[in-house]
Formats: structure tokens, C-alpha cells, sequence
């Protein structure tokens, strides 16, 4: 329906949003619009837009050897449930050593 068209449109417009200030060095900015894009998402495209941005931010700070500094982020409730269903799948690869789940979870003083 039309409200179906008009949330793909807003996820569209925050991938849009998210790319565009990564690509200017804006991480932080980047983060919070992903934020705001999920907080206004319905509830149950929540995860699936916090997927998206999360995968766009983790790639890209990944592909700069900047995946840590990504982590100190203060990512709760759909964005850290997407962030560590990242670093799961691409721990071992590129820009994503296999430690950094733990380190999330032990910087926030953490096990789970």
C-alpha cells in the first residue's frame, strides 16, 4: 500500500543520507542519522532499516581500517542487534578481525 511506499521511500532517503555523509568523513553524523531513521521506522521495519544503515556504516568504516573507532558509537536496542549480526557474518574479513564482538561488549563493560 501506500504506506508501504512511503517507508521504502524514508529508507531509501536514510541509506541516501548515511552514504552521503560517510563519504564526507562524517561517521558520527552518519550514526545518528541511521538512528533517527530506525526511531522513525514502524516498529516492526525497525530491524530491517537498522540492517541497511548498519551494514552501509560497518562497510564502509571497515573498508577504512576504521571499524573501532565505529564501535565506540552508542548503539542500543535495533542498531546493536544489526551491528552484531555484522560483525558476526563478517568477522575474519577485511577491516573486521574476529575480536571485535568482544571488544564491543568489554568497552561497554559487558559479556552479552
Amino acid at each position: 500500500g501506500a504506506s508501504a511506499g512511503f517507508e521504502a521511500d524514508a529508507t531509501v532517503e536514510a541509506e541516501l543520507g548515511v552514504a552521503v555523509r560517510l563519504e564526507c568523513g562524517l561517521a558520527t553524523e552518519a550514526f545518528v542519522c541511521a538512528r533517527d531513521a530506525v526511531a522513525a521506522a514502524p516498529h516492526d521495519a525497525r530491524r530491517g532499516v537498522a540492517d541497511k544503515l548498519v551494514s552501509r556504516l560497518a562497510s564502509h568504516a571497515a573498508a577504512r581500517g576504521a571499524l573501532e573507532s565505529v564501535l565506540d558509537l552508542p548503539f542500543e536496542g535495533e542498531l546493536e542487534s544489526a551491528m552484531m549480526s555484522w560483525l558476526e557474518s563478517n568477522a575474519g574479513t577485511a577491516g573486521a578481525a574476529r575480536h571485535l564482538p568482544v571488544v564491543y561488549y568489554l568497552t561497554r563493560g559487558r559479556t552479552t
